[in-house]
């Protein structure tokens, strides 16, 4: 959120802001900036009722109900800043959108590589940085299985910090590689792990084949999961 508020400070645009899950501590700022260049801001109102399935996301927003393709709590206050940006461009730009395309759309959104079922018992999740290991964590956490996970990273990454996040939520690890001159070595994350049943693999096409009753969680880079996607589909 910082990083987004330098760089329009130094752009020096005005800009209608339309925000969502800012830190509450980073809303003076925004306010501010916005209020200097008598420029409209909305911040979403609350998501309430959330629930989240093995098939996606529903909630409630403003007495609309919705339903949404993508898993995890946090892809909810995301659509409802999607909700907003329609409504906004409806009212600013006079554009015509029905409530029912709303509905319509926010159903067949798709992000690939974001919590993205492969196949049954099978997820894929870039998870490339602190907070995105934390969101999956806690879509982990609503996981009444085992949970498998096998995991690669670029070296540059605070691979140990997102490993502990991990580790308290996997039963399993699996420790791997990606083909970029930039990926870890698998097994300094493997001593880097505290986990009590970890092992480091050169082949994760195995672990394509689900498992009944374990749920097999891949993560840990962009660069991994875009590899990944392009194995399994045309194997």
């Amino acid at each position: 959120d910082t990083k987004e508020l330098i760089a329009i400070q130094k752009l020096g645009i005005v800009h209608d802001a339309l925000i969502t899950s800012v830190d509450e501590a980073l809303m003076p700022l925004f306010t501010k900036y916005v209020s200097q260049r008598r420029a409209f801001m909305k911040h979403t109102s609350e998501v309430t009722n959330i629930q989240v399935t093995s098939s996606g996301s529903s909630f409630e927003y403003e007495g609309q109900r919705y339903d949404i393709s993508m898993r995890g709590e946090h892809q909810t206050t995301n659509a409802a800043l999607a909700i907003e940006t329609i409504q906004y461009l409806i009212k600013q730009k006079q554009y015509r959108v029905e409530p029912n395309h709303i509905l319509q759309g926010l159903k067949k959104a798709f992000w690939p590589g974001r919590l993205e079922e492969l196949t049954p018992g099978i997820l894929i999740d870039g998870a490339h940085n602190i907070e995105g290991t934390q969101t999956l964590v806690d879509y982990i956490q609503s996981i009444d299985q085992p949970v498998h996970i096998i995991y690669a990273c670029l070296e540059k990454k605070p691979y140990a910090k997102m490993i502990a996040l991990l580790e308290p939520v996997a039963a399993t690890m699996t420790f791997t590689s990606f083909d970029d001159p930039g990926c870890m070595d698998p097994t300094i994350l493997f001593e880097t792990s505290n986990h009590s049943n970890k092992e480091v693999v050169v082949d994760v096409t195995p672990y394509f084949t689900p498992k009944e009753g374990v749920v097999r969680v891949f993560c840990g880079s962009l660069y991994f999961i875009s590899e990944l996607r392009k194995n399994f589909f045309s194997k």
